[in-house]
């Protein structure tokens, strides 16, 4: 097996440095030795085999990368979709299709844009200077990496979560300006020509998959020349070393520094399990069922008077996460914007998010093509008493 020519002793074949051809081994391999462990794919042919190294850590792999020769460096960074990872985004489109484009003047719209979209869902403040361009731009494509290295999700799926969201609110907003003034709108300027009939956003949201492959710091494709590096005027304060760590998706703890630090969705378990690959229950979390009335009186009485159809069936608490899961039978459509026209004599999933004090309703009718959650922010009275109930632990679990 082929192995780098400048990597020191202590980073060669141990017992710690991995080396796999499968990702699917490297990956089965990470699990059992602890999640610590980071795993980097190297392309070896032009759009074909990679191997795969593991090491104990980000900053293991850091340490050896650094001593790589540059023709060595072909690098990605796998993102496994049970990991927590920093927000990043993939941007490019094509330079011939798009002459008049200004790239940079893009990414610096786009970057505004998440900074906004971050308080709005996270009420979280993010600074420019903590935001991280890489720059492989070519004749034929402009493309950058942004990373946002102090904004973290608790795993790739919540990510996708907010980016689709995030993605959807752009284009809803481009929609409603009027047709006489979209080219002069700065979003409008987001949009790009990819060959197909219609524009898109010069976001690439393919990149949120299952077991990602993502190119890193100084890399470049096999047979390419052009390498991922610092954005021109940027990140001139920091050395290589600094860039490379910060630009790590995955250079994250192992465990949540403190509650509340990772972004989260209140996803479902099906929904979560079906974007890990497996239909066991991924997360380890505590879980109390029931019928009739939950550990949350007011949200009984919230959900019921939303109409004299509406009952309780059963519902779910989550106690790791904080999600309330309350099944309806009946119309739940008053409790917010309806999702659908088939709530009146329908069954409906209402879930409550304790964390956030939000909740989002959604049909469970078979013949109902609605998968939308729009989230709300509780009744006041619900919110309060749902605070004073966690905080307090008066609930018996």
């Amino acid at each position: 097996m082929e192995t780098p020519t400048a990597v020191p002793a202590e980073f060669g074949e141990t017992d710690e440095y991995k080396l796999f051809h499968k990702q699917e081994e490297a990956l089965d391999y990470c699990s059992r030795a602890g999640r610590n462990h980071r795993i980097f794919s190297r392309e070896r042919k032009i759009g074909g085999s990679r191997v795969h190294h593991v090491y104990p850590s980000c900053l293991h792999f850091c340490e050896a990368y650094q001593k790589y020769e540059d023709s060595y460096k072909n690098f990605f960074e796998v993102i496994p979709v049970g990991y927590s990872a920093k927000l990043y985004f993939d941007l490019e489109f094509p330079i011939e299709l798009n002459p008049d484009k200004d790239g940079p003047a893009m990414v610096n719209i786009l970057v505004a844009e998440v900074k906004k979209a971050l308080r709005r869902e996270f009420a979280i403040e993010v600074s420019s200077s903590d935001v991280i361009k890489l720059d492989s731009t070519t004749a034929l494509k402009f493309s950058q990496h942004v990373i946002f290295p102090n904004v973290v999700f608790r795993h790739l799926v919540h990510e996708k979560v907010f980016i689709e969201r995030f993605c959807q609110y752009i284009l809803n907003r481009i929609k409603s300006d009027p047709k006489d003034q979209c080219e002069q709108q700065p979003l409008h300027q987001l949009l790009v020509n990819t060959g197909r009939e219609e524009k898109a956003l010069f976001v690439d949201r393919s990149v949120y998959s299952r077991k990602q492959n993502f190119r890193i710091f100084q890399s470049r494709k096999f047979g390419y020349t052009n390498a991922m590096l610092r954005a021109p005027g940027e990140l001139a304060d920091k050395t290589d070393a600094e860039v490379l760590q910060l630009s790590l998706i995955t250079n994250t703890p192992s465990l949540e520094p403190e509650p509340g630090a990772w972004l989260e969705y209140p996803l479902e378990e099906p929904e979560f399990a079906a974007y890990m690959g497996t239909k066991k229950q991924v997360a380890n979390y505590s879980l109390t069922t029931g019928t009739g009335s939950s550990p949350f009186p007011d949200l009984d009485t919230f959900i019921a008077n939303c109409n004299s159809k509406t009952r309780i069936e059963k519902w779910d608490y989550q106690t790791d996460h904080q999600i309330l899961r309350f099944y309806v039978d009946g119309n739940a459509g008053q409790c917010g914007d309806a999702v659908c026209g088939c709530l009146a004599e329908s069954k409906a999933l209402v879930l409550v998010c304790l964390k956030r004090r939000e909740y989002a309703v959604r049909c469970l009718t078979k013949e109902c093509g609605r998968t939308e959650l729009r989230f709300r922010a509780l009744p006041e009275a619900c919110a309060v008493q749902c605070e004073v109930e966690v905080e307090g632990s008066n609930i018996a679990l």
